[in-house]
């Protein structure tokens, strides 16, 4: 079977890098406004404390965009070493055929995405960053699986998509 490779946007990964500076900046000049002695003092603290969180949180995210914009520019890949994965901060990359229990489709709202039940978590969690493993922790007590194929970074349809996973799993385990 031919393998499915995707690639990010480039453009839109750095749209989104650029708004997450723009937001940076913005949350930077509130600290001033802050500083300042213009307003009152509940109103000078509250820019403050807001700003703080809100440039540490935005700061970190244009972070995480500026790395996806020098990393390899493929997000999602099937072939028969497994499903590649690194459509969101949370991925664990390459997982192994043998290791999918399940995959199937679920939605959370409008949000469509498709489930992939590992056969042990555990294989993978390990090796993932302590923020990615606070968030596969959260994930999975909410009663979804360790692994979540979302499609905003993926222009495919989802049902087309879980049915050629669904054959390739069959095809290759």
């Amino acid at each position: 079977m031919k393998p499915l490779v995707y690639k990010k946007s480039t453009r839109k990964t750095l749209g989104n890098f650029f708004l997450f500076s723009l937001m940076f900046g913005l949350l930077a000049v509130t600290y001033f406004i802050g500083l300042s002695g213009e307003f009152p003092l509940l109103v000078r603290l509250f820019c403050i404390v807001i700003s703080i969180i809100g440039t540490l949180f935005f700061g970190m995210c244009a972070v995480i965009f500026f790395k996806m914009l020098i990393k390899n520019s493929v997000i999602f890949k099937v072939d028969e070493n497994g499903i590649y994965d690194a459509t969101s901060y949370i991925s664990l990359g390459q997982i192994a055929w043998e290791d999918i229990k399940t995959i199937t489709y679920k939605s959370m709202g409008e949000q469509k995405f498709i489930a992939i039940d590992l056969v042990d978590d555990e294989k993978y969690i390990p090796y993932a960053g302590s923020f990615k493993r606070l968030c596969i922790r959260a994930n999975k007590r909410l009663g979804y699986p360790a692994v979540v194929l979302s499609f905003t970074m993926l222009r495919v349809d989802p049902e087309w998509l879980l049915e050629e996973l669904q054959k390739r799993k069959e095809y290759y385990s």
